[in-house]
């Protein structure tokens, strides 16, 4: 079976099908999902069943990963009515 894109909507999602993404993707794989993704932004693929290090070779598919810390929001100045 062959990669299929199918739009959910119009303009945003589509349902991708005929890949297994535990297997190592071929060169044409990696570039239709790319594309998907850029035409439709999200990608869905039902009925997969893949563990951690599998969706983080899958995910090496499309790039380097990079470790982020997360942001922290903090309150710096105090609100208040203005009243003394």
């Amino acid at each position: 079976m062959s990669l299929s894109i199918q739009s959910i909507t119009p303009h945003f999602a589509a349902e991708a099908s005929g890949v297994d993404l535990r297997s190592k993707l071929t060169s044409a794989e990696v570039a239709a999902i790319e594309a998907g993704m850029d035409r439709y932004a999200v990608l869905v693929f039902l009925d997969q069943r893949i563990d951690d290090d599998e969706q983080l070779a899958f995910t090496r598919n499309f790039g380097e990963m990079r470790r982020r810390r997360a942001a922290t929001l903090r309150r710096t100045t105090s609100i208040g009515c203005g009243m003394a």
